[in-house]
């Protein structure tokens, strides 16, 4: 007897993005007045936004394929997004 295969409740979409880095500097601004939020992008390093409509947890993974040691050319971020309300 074969096991019963776990379904999720949702099917689980990937997405992928593909960046390039740059040899300057630059500043990304959320586009308001206040330079305090906004985010400094050094040369050599690129940035990639991420959302959810929903709670639960997204795992990101930056690869660069120009380093060839596998044990550094790899990233790892977790963001896990909750909706809940502060008691004012």
């Amino acid at each position: 007897m074969s096991p019963t295969p776990v379904v999720p409740e949702r099917e689980m979409i990937h997405s992928y993005a593909k960046s390039t880095t740059s040899s300057n500097s630059y500043t990304l601004s959320r586009g308001n007045q206040s330079a305090g939020d906004d985010v400094q992008v050094g040369a050599g390093s690129t940035w990639c936004s991420i959302v959810s409509t929903e709670e639960g947890q997204t795992k990101v993974v930056a690869y660069c394929p120009a380093i060839q040691n596998w044990d550094n050319h790899k990233a790892y971020a977790v963001k896990n997004w909750s909706d809940m309300a502060w008691a004012g």
